[in-house]
């Protein structure tokens, strides 16, 4: 633990070794690269099937854009604090990051004309296409770095 940088904040203790900033790095740059590539996959999926690409191709950004952002949000959200106990302080904090900006977007820009123009499927297809990736990235994390420590009661 001589590399590794202890921070307290809040009563919490973070460790955050050289290890753990790489692989969160990385993590990330998956979670884009995997976006960046359903984004390119959408937007010539609505230059073969519309006649009105300059708004199709609006709503796709935008919805690439937010989705994007609240993707790497969560992702990073659900990195700290670390530790078992608060398990389900990070479950919470990265499910109400990840659906609760895009709701405040939607709630804030009900009435655009991007709404019409297909951004809520954009939304979804993004949505479900970052949410799978940081699952992947998240149980391919636990997995490299579980411990194999005796189960309690043994």
């Amino acid at each position: 633990m001589a590399r590794d940088k202890v921070v307290r904040k809040s009563g919490i203790m973070l460790v955050a070794s050289r290890n753990d900033l790489k692989g969160m790095s990385t993590r990330l740059l998956l979670l884009f690269s995997s976006l960046l590539a359903a984004f390119a996959v959408c937007l010539s999926v609505t230059s073969l099937t519309t006649q009105s690409e300059a708004v199709d191709f609006s709503a796709c950004c935008t919805a690439f854009g937010l989705i994007l952002t609240t993707s790497l949000l969560s992702h990073l959200v659900g990195e700290f604090p670390r530790g078992d106990e608060h398990v389900l302080l990070r479950l919470c904090g990265t499910i109400s990051v990840r659906s609760g900006l895009i709701l405040l977007f939607l709630a804030v820009g009900g009435r655009s004309h991007l709404l019409h123009n297909g951004l809520i499927y954009y939304i979804l297809a993004f949505y479900a296409i970052g949410l799978g990736t940081d699952i992947l990235l998240t149980c391919l994390r636990l997995t490299n770095h579980s411990d194999p420590a005796p189960m309690m009661g043994q």
